[in-house]
């Protein structure tokens, strides 16, 4: 599976969200990443699409295990390279 650069930014920031509040709503990512509704929309299709994320009842976003897997590898590798 290839995540792209825009996937991967909304994955980890769905992530980081769900870390918070055990819900995430479309709104929620929109306002964290400072994005309009619409294009988080489009970014969550595809991401579906790759078994990563669900939708809920009443939009409610969900990371997959994948997902987090993906997530936490790529959190750990922004650590090792913050860190040099």
């Amino acid at each position: 599976m290839t995540l792209t650069d825009s996937n991967l930014r909304y994955l980890l920031a769905i992530h980081h969200l769900a870390q918070q509040n055990t819900e995430v709503s479309p709104l929620a990512l929109a306002q964290a990443m400072g994005v309009t509704k619409p294009s988080v929309t489009s970014i969550l299709t595809s991401l579906m699409k790759q078994g990563v994320i669900v939708r809920r009842r009443y939009g409610k976003i969900y990371i997959t295990d994948r997902g987090v897997l993906y997530a936490r590898y790529y959190d750990e590798l922004v650590e090792k390279i913050l860190q040099h």
